[in-house]
């Protein structure tokens, strides 16, 4: 049986408990989720505080187009 997605009452007892310094285990433990899952969560949230580190200007827009892995070609 799949988990329900994390509430927002989750999510910021998960930001609280990770800024007071507990690591993903121990918060994961304490709301009955996995670990991955936290940090996947704290990923999510902090996704959008995080700058762009690219270092081509004309790199900055985004990311790359959907799917674009599967029109690559490999060299056989």
């Amino acid at each position: 049986m799949p988990m329900l997605p994390m509430t927002d009452e989750d999510l910021l007892g998960v930001l609280a408990l990770w800024d007071a310094g507990f690591t993903g285990q121990e918060i994961g433990q304490r709301i009955g989720r996995s670990r991955n899952a936290v940090l996947g969560a704290l990923h999510r949230i902090r996704h959008d505080e995080r700058p762009c580190h690219c270092l081509k200007p004309e790199n900055r827009d985004g990311g790359m187009p959907a799917g674009w892995w599967k029109r690559r070609k490999v060299a056989a």
